[in-house]
């Protein structure tokens, strides 16, 4: 289970269910998956993460992408790392 921050540009729209954006652009992931949680905001991961799902976590576990880090697979250990890199994102 994949968890999101996502930076929205050019005319952006507030419906009902959510937003509708011109571009959006995954600013940072969080991966839930087989009893534990790595999420970071570095790019190039990302787009591993969209490409090769299991190879980006693979990958994520043996501390090839020094951006992502490993976090306990809580609701409040997940949340606090978005907000976080919401926060730095600002």
């Amino acid at each position: 289970m994949a968890f999101g921050l996502v930076a929205l540009s050019g005319v952006v729209v507030e419906h009902e269910r959510g937003y509708r954006a011109a571009r959006a652009e995954a600013a940072a992931v969080v991966v839930v998956h087989r009893g534990g949680a790595v999420g970071g905001d570095d790019p190039s991961w990302i787009e591993r993460l969209f490409e090769r799902p299991g190879c980006a976590l693979k990958e994520a576990a043996r501390g090839v992408w020094p951006g992502v880090v490993a976090i306990d697979p809580t609701a409040d250990e997940v949340v606090g790392l978005l907000r976080d890199e919401a926060r730095r994102f600002e």
